[in-house]
């Protein structure tokens, strides 16, 4: 990874926090998954997010009302790293003790069905 993946990985991060900000959500951290099936033409996300209370909350999307920028940046993250040839399948990033950490994989995904 270069350092412009670094930045659009902070932008994404900080576009998740900005959408559950607005929401007014309090959560200890959060799971977030981006899937990626080209075939297709889709593109799947999902957000866990980990209560103080020990519950989570699965699905639960922040949606482009709450965070415009996050499909933009996800996309950027998407074709930056494929023009290198690093060319993933799926992301997740998770926020945890305030730390962001990110794994990729080149694996296809199951059916969205």
């Amino acid at each position: 990874m270069i350092i412009e993946d670094i930045l659009l990985i902070d932008k994404v991060h900080a576009s998740i926090i900005e959408g559950l900000d607005v929401q007014s959500i309090e959560y200890e951290d959060y799971e977030f998954i981006y899937l990626i099936y080209e075939d297709l033409g889709i593109r799947r996300e999902q957000l866990i997010l980990h209560l103080s209370n020990g519950k989570s909350i699965t699905d639960r999307g922040i949606g482009e009302d709450h965070s415009p920028d996050l499909d933009y940046y996800l996309r950027s993250l998407f074709i930056q790293m494929t023009e290198r040839g690093d060319k993933w399948k799926s992301m997740t990033l998770k926020f945890v003790g305030g730390k962001v950490i990110t794994n990729f994989s080149y694996e296809d995904n199951p059916p969205p069905w």
